[in-house]
């Protein structure tokens, strides 16, 4: 999602150096949004000459399934704090969610024979309006009766 956008600037280094450039799937929402927010990423004709930035082939993409390089790719529309649609993905019977507070019903479908679903759990303690914690994204899945589940914890969160 666009609030994670800050992450593509680490990109560059690989960019520069490893492969010409990285292709990056964005819904239509976000795009907009990183357009003004990191608009040199976007946009490359406004970075200083010798500025080293990542060079990202955006797709625009909407809620429906698509294929990257033969790989079926399903989006999982969740809620990322209310009133903000943020996507997960399936890609065969994995299914990733980050950046998630609610899984809204007809997401649970498209999760269905999954054999791993691994979720975002910002605390170990509790849950925020953005993101599930430990206490309630495991339950999450037990739900939806996966045969394995991993918990991702993401590293932006370094408080008590």
């Amino acid at each position: 999602n666009s609030m994670n956008g800050a992450g593509l600037d680490c990109l560059r280094d690989w960019t520069n150096n490893v492969q010409p450039s990285i292709p990056i799937y964005v819904a239509p929402r976000d795009y907009e949004v990183m357009k003004m927010t990191h608009h040199y990423l976007v946009d490359t004709s406004t970075v200083i000459p010798g500025a080293a930035v990542s060079t990202l082939q955006f797709n625009i993409m909407e809620e429906e399934p698509f294929t990257v390089q033969d790989l079926e790719v399903i989006p999982l529309p969740v809620w990322h704090g209310q009133g903000y649609r943020s996507l997960g993905f399936r890609f065969g019977d994995i299914c990733y969610i980050s950046d998630v507070s609610d899984i809204p019903d007809e997401t649970y479908k498209l999760l269905e024979d999954c054999q791993l679903l691994i979720l975002d759990a910002l605390r170990p303690d509790r849950s925020s309006s953005t993101h599930f914690g430990l206490p309630r994204g495991p339950r999450g899945s037990q739900e939806n009766q996966t045969k394995k589940n991993t918990v991702y914890r993401d590293d932006a969160f370094n408080g008590p």
